[in-house]
């Protein structure tokens, strides 16, 4: 899956002459990579079956490159980038300490580098020092009339300093590859998700919506960096909702939405009643917009904001997101 960007970063190696580094190399994988493009890379691995594995991968490809015995969270020295899969659990047990660990050491080696997680990763790059933002967008991957279009879920990881994007990743059945092919064009450019969002994409009704899907990411991600709204995970919200001050659970979707699927104790008001019907909204408590892929939600955030409601956040990536049970 990372194969695209890793073979981007290579390439970007070679234009620079670099040398990068590969701390949890394994069978070698990312070494012939980075070496078949000139790159004079290195790689290390905790595990001593993984580096006899890549130093006779290398072999067979006839390429030269020192692999040692190392953990990463030890690999000392100075690279022009770092390159690695960090461990996910099959020949090096993974966890977030270890991955905190790796992080904060990547740090100190290289600019530049590219990590790949199989595992969410906020959390752990906060842990490392950086403060981010992230968008859910949920969406088919081609216009929604199309009868081949796919839903597609994208995450969008960013500085909050900076707005430069940090990562991206892409779930479901919808064309998740060519938004990656994207985000990686970005990521190694050094774009920030303003860039991001003006950037023109082809589009045709079987292939993309009006408004590709990445450019929308970016575009809720813009908004919350320009604090338009604020979000929660869904992990919040569970927690929320069993705490002693629960939020309100604002469903703005259509009747016929609500009794197919809901959040239990939700308040249900379709957003096109919002406005009339105000008054049923509690001022004394947190609430929490959404609806399929919050988008409406969002819109009744902002209708909220204006009547002067305070705590009013959205449910990021709405219901089709949730990972929890729904009311049926």
């Amino acid at each position: 899956m990372p194969r695209s960007p890793i073979t981007t970063r290579c390439s970007s190696c070679r234009r620079m002459q670099a040398r990068p580094r590969t701390p949890c190399c394994g069978a070698g994988t990312l070494l012939i990579e980075a070496a078949s493009v000139g790159a004079a890379v290195s790689g290390s691995d905790s595990n001593w079956h993984m580096v006899a594995a890549a130093r006779e991968n290398l072999a067979h490809f006839g390429i030269q490159a020192s692999v040692s015995f190392a953990r990463a969270e030890d690999v000392t020295g100075q690279f022009d980038v770092v390159i690695t899969d960090l461990p996910y659990g099959r020949s090096a047990p993974a966890d977030e300490d270890l991955y905190r660990r790796v992080l904060a050491n990547t740090a100190g080696l290289a600019p530049r580098a590219a990590v790949f997680l199989g595992q969410a990763a906020e959390d752990i790059i906060r842990a490392a020092g950086y403060d981010v933002e992230v968008a859910l967008t949920p969406g088919p991957d081609a216009a929604h009339f199309m009868p081949t279009a796919k839903m597609l879920m994208l995450k969008l990881v960013a500085d909050r300093k900076t707005r430069r994007l940090l990562g991206a990743q892409a779930v479901g059945p919808g064309a998740g590859d060519k938004r990656i092919d994207v985000a990686t064009m970005a990521l190694t450019a050094g774009m920030t998700v303003d860039q991001l969002a003006h950037v023109d994409l082809c589009y045709a009704p079987p292939y993309a919506p009006a408004m590709d899907n990445i450019l929308t990411a970016a575009d809720v991600l813009r908004n919350k960096l320009d604090n338009l709204f604020k979000g929660m995970s869904a992990e919040a919200l569970r927690d929320a909702c069993a705490s002693d001050r629960p939020p309100v659970l604002l469903d703005v979707r259509t009747p016929g939405e609500f009794e197919e699927m809901r959040l239990p104790g939700s308040l249900f008001i379709p957003l096109g009643a919002l406005r009339g019907r105000l008054k049923e909204v509690p001022r004394d408590r947190p609430i929490v917009c959404f609806c399929k892929i919050s988008l409406r939600g969002y819109e009744a955030a902002r209708i909220l904001q204006g009547a002067g409601y305070g705590d009013v956040r959205v449910l990021d990536g709405g219901l089709v997101m949730w990972p929890y049970a729904l009311e049926r």
